[in-house]
């Protein structure tokens, strides 16, 4: 007797990988690499890109992502190298001054802050608030550069679901 070939458990295969794949396209988010000050971060559609002076003039780099329900993710690379050499900006003192920095400049609240760790860059991790918004942050600094990744949200909302996989994805090079 001959066997018939099985076109629907062939089918349902086929169904299930393109589901698989097409799940996996859908997802939308891609790292966006910086040679320049050598970081690299994932994020859930295409950041818009602006080269930018950070305080006191130090070159950087500012990337921005609109997300669902009026939040945004961004991320900020600062070269501070010349200020630290200059005596300008103290290493010590950098996380604990662009945390206290932002609080100050946007009148937030710090909820809970936590001490890092990520590949041997120390860092700091925060979670803020005032009454229009929720701002999520994790600072990074490694070998003079600063890098930053942010989700904020209107408060009533909350910072962006997308923020966890973002911030984890910041990595300094």
């Amino acid at each position: 007797m001959a066997r018939r070939p099985n076109f629907a458990g062939a089918a349902c295969v086929a169904a299930m990988l393109a589901l698989a794949s097409g799940s996996l396209a859908a997802d939308g988010w891609s790292t966006y690499h910086n040679a320049e000050f050598r970081f690299s971060v994932d994020t859930p559609s295409p950041p818009e890109i602006k080269a930018n002076d950070l305080a006191a003039g130090l070159p950087g780099v500012t990337g921005t992502v609109a997300v669902a329900g009026g939040g945004g993710l961004f991320f900020e690379a600062g070269d501070f190298r010349a200020a630290i050499s200059a005596g300008k900006v103290d290493p010590a003192h950098l996380l604990d001054q662009m945390m206290s920095r932002d609080l100050s400049a946007l009148r937030l609240t710090e909820d809970e802050g936590a001490v890092i760790d990520v590949g041997g860059a120390p860092g700091r991790e925060y979670t803020a608030h005032n009454a229009e918004v929720v701002m999520k942050k994790r600072i990074l600094l490694k070998a003079g550069r600063a890098y930053t990744a942010t989700g904020i949200g209107l408060a009533a909302v909350g910072a962006p679901a997308e923020y966890a996989r973002f911030a984890r994805s910041l990595k300094p090079d």
